[in-house]
């Protein structure tokens, strides 16, 4: 499946403006970087199942690429968010330490541990216990990426 990708299209078309001795080193780099994202200039891994064999072509990794720099900004702010204060790793351990029917059972090696907030929560860790609850925003951020993984 092939990309629409206008902002490409007019680097391509506008190339003999911006392509010349009067435009930084630097910039034409990244310009011609940014065409090339995700085609094969750039090279590609081959991953392959029992089924069948994928090619994924490398990003050119410019912050400013419309492409991969827009994505590479959003995996950063999901895992600021997922990692921060308010994130949903700790939100997830508060939901499940605050569930009154979520509860391990009686075989639970945990209920043996030494540690006295590991056997109290029914969960192996301590940190985060007391945390906030998951929140809607949590919880879109999750089925977005269930929907992302089950897309492949």
């Amino acid at each position: 499946m092939q990309l629409d990708e206008p902002i490409k299209e007019i680097r391509i078309d506008s190339w003999e403006f911006w392509d010349h001795d009067g435009t930084r080193p630097c910039v034409r780099e990244n310009f011609k970087k940014m065409i090339e994202c995700r085609t094969p200039a750039l090279g590609w891994l081959l991953y392959a199942s029992e089924t069948e064999v994928r090619r994924v072509y490398f990003t050119c990794k410019v912050r400013s690429c419309p492409s991969c720099g827009y994505r590479a900004t959003l995996q950063w702010q999901r895992e600021q968010w997922t990692q921060g204060s308010e994130g949903l790793e700790r939100a997830l351990i508060g939901t499940v330490a605050g569930c009154d029917v979520c509860r391990p059972s009686p075989e639970w090696l945990g209920l043996r541990s030494p540690v006295a907030k590991v056997r109290g929560s029914g969960l192996w860790l301590s940190h985060y216990l007391k945390a906030p609850p998951i929140t809607e925003d949590h919880k879109q951020i999750i089925e977005d990426e269930v929907s992302r993984s089950l897309a492949g």
